[in-house]
C-alpha cells in the first residue's frame, strides 16, 4: 500500500475513534510509522489531508460512474453495480469526512460550493 493511502486510511480510523479536532500530525504519523516531515511534504496541514481523503473518494466514484456509460449511451450493468458497491463500502468514511469542520474549514460547505452550478451553467440551461 502506498504511503499516501496508509496515511489516509489511518486518518479515517482516527477520525472515527477520536474526531477531527483531537487528531494531530504526530499521532497520525506514528500510527503509520512515518515522519512528520514526510507528512508536510505531502500536505500543508490536516485540513488538506481531509480534503484529499474526501475528494479522492469522490473522484474514484465519479470515474467509475463515467466508465459505466458505454459509447452508445447505455449503462454497463456491472460497472453500475461496482459503483453502488463502492458507495456502500465507503459510506461511513464519507459521512465522517462530511462532518469535518474547524474554524474556517468545513468540508461539507466546501464540497457544496464546488458542485454548485456556476451562473453561466444556469443560464445555458434556460436558453
Amino acid at each position: 500500500m502506498a504511503a499516501e493511502k496508509k496515511i489516509i486510511t489511518a486518518f479515517l480510523a482516527l477520525l472515527e475513534e477520536e474526531g477531527y479536532d483531537k487528531i494531530n500530525v504526530s499521532q497520525l504519523m506514528n500510527r503509520v510509522h512515518l515522519t512528520r516531515t514526510y507528512f508536510y511534504q505531502l500536505y500543508t496541514d490536516k485540513s488538506e489531508l481531509a480534503r484529499e481523503a474526501f475528494f479522492s473518494l469522490v473522484k474514484t466514484y465519479l470515474i467509475g460512474v463515467s466508465q459505466a456509460i458505454t459509447a452508445n449511451g447505455t449503462a454497463n450493468q456491472e460497472s453500475v453495480r461496482q459503483g453502488m458497491q463502492f458507495i456502500n463500502d465507503h459510506r461511513d468514511d464519507m459521512q465522517l469526512l462530511m462532518r469535518v469542520q474547524n474554524g474556517q474549514f468545513n468540508l461539507l460547505t466546501e464540497f457544496q460550493g464546488r458542485i454548485k452550478p456556476s451562473s453561466r451553467m444556469k443560464s445555458a440551461r434556460h436558453d
